[in-house]
């Protein structure tokens, strides 16, 4: 019996080692690159901050400028004022790529504010809020006025009564970070095609 050789056959065969072979190695080419920390894990006091280094590694012949920015992706449930990140001072211009060597750029991770004091906070009013009580309730015995303004004096009475804890307030407001582990990821894309990404995550530790 005399085999028919199927031409279908060899073209399906080339085009499976095409796949397996060829385009594997092709992705494997494609420039890009990655970013580093200089550790996963790193700590800062409160209040305070610290400038951290970054590394851009090229691969396969990438070069050009790195958009980069930092975004806190977790943070201790509640928290108002967490950690920030980004590029401070004269390294606020991108990173550039211009050959196989590793280039660095920095980042500011910094807590948020310091208490402030009290008599910057709650500033006694010039007029003690008492005063207004005591001249809207003369106001309101003495001088003769009609029923909106009596109204309008009633609630400049009720006004100062509110505002009175505020002006006499002596307690401390905390608008400081709170201790916690803050979760950051570093990212950055390529500016000219928008398309090749990298992105490290790093772990802050505020005490």
């Amino acid at each position: 019996m005399k085999k028919i050789r199927d031409r279908r056959f060899s073209a399906i065969l080339a085009l499976g080692f095409f796949f397996l072979c060829w385009l594997p190695a092709k992705a494997a080419s494609t420039p890009g690159f990655t970013i580093t920390a200089p550790a996963s894990t790193i700590t800062i006091k409160n209040p305070g901050g610290n400038r951290v280094n970054f590394t851009i590694t090229p691969q396969n012949g990438f070069t050009g400028t790195v958009s980069v920015g930092c975004t806190l992706t977790e943070n201790p449930q509640g928290t108002m004022y967490p950690p920030f990140c980004g590029q401070t001072g004269p390294a606020m211009a991108p990173p550039t790529v211009t050959g196989p060597n590793p280039v660095t750029f920095s980042l500011t991770i910094a807590t948020y504010g310091v208490p402030m004091p009290v008599s910057l906070r709650y500033r006694r009013p010039a007029f003690p809020a008492g005063g207004y009580a005591f001249l809207a309730c003369a106001l309101l015995l003495f001088i003769p006025a009609s029923g909106r303004t009596r109204r309008n004096l009633l609630c400049l009475v009720f006004a100062s009564v509110l505002i009175a804890p505020i002006g006499c307030g002596s307690g401390i407001a905390n608008n400081r970070t709170p201790a916690g582990n803050y979760v950051f990821t570093v990212m950055g894309t390529d500016q000219a095609t928008g398309k090749i990404q990298a992105s490290t995550n790093v772990t802050v530790i505020v005490q």
